[in-house]
């Protein structure tokens, strides 16, 4: 599993009896995610209580999605 953390930039989506998101996160690191340019990621999983502004890290399985 790998690890990322940064800033939530928005929330495109979110269901709070599940928690199921979607969100936009700014990495922490100046390489970026993945080590590509710093970028905007999209974030998708189970987020309860996430805000806007918040830093999280988070753990999962990562991909690129054409």
């Amino acid at each position: 599993m790998d690890t990322l953390r940064g800033v939530v930039e928005r929330i495109t989506y979110h269901n709070e009896e599940s928690g199921y998101t979607v969100a936009k996160l700014a990495p922490e690191s100046r390489q970026g995610a993945f080590g590509l340019p710093e970028r905007e990621v999209a974030v998708v999983g189970l987020m309860m209580g996430i805000n806007v502004g918040e830093c999280v890290e988070l753990t999962g399985r990562w991909t690129i999605h054409p």
